[in-house]
């Protein structure tokens, strides 16, 4: 129970995540603002499940509120690094080919 909470969690601060940053960003969504906000979602969760199943038990194995907090707010910043490296790997390779 406590890993779905924890995972809908991490969820849910990615799209929220995902939301503010939207903004922030210069360069427009490769994919559509739908695709986004799905990146943004399953790459926090599954960070989040990743850091709560194996990542941090590996350094903090008697804590398991540190493996919720761990993995809801690295879920969350997961989510805006994902976006940012997608946003970074379709860009462009030359300034003059930027359509704008």
């Amino acid at each position: 129970m406590i890993v779905a909470i924890t995972l809908g969690m991490a969820g849910l601060l990615g799209l929220i995540v995902v939301w503010i940053v939207e903004g922030m960003f210069k360069r427009q969504p490769p994919f559509g603002e739908a695709a986004d906000y799905l990146i943004g979602l399953v790459s926090a969760v599954g960070i989040a499940a990743l850091d709560y199943y194996f990542l941090i038990p590996a350094f903090f194995p008697n804590t398991h509120w540190m493996w919720v907090a761990g993995a809801i707010s690295e879920g969350a910043f997961g989510a805006w690094l994902v976006l940012w490296i997608i946003r970074q790997a379709a860009r462009p390779p030359f300034k003059g080919e930027e359509n704008t």
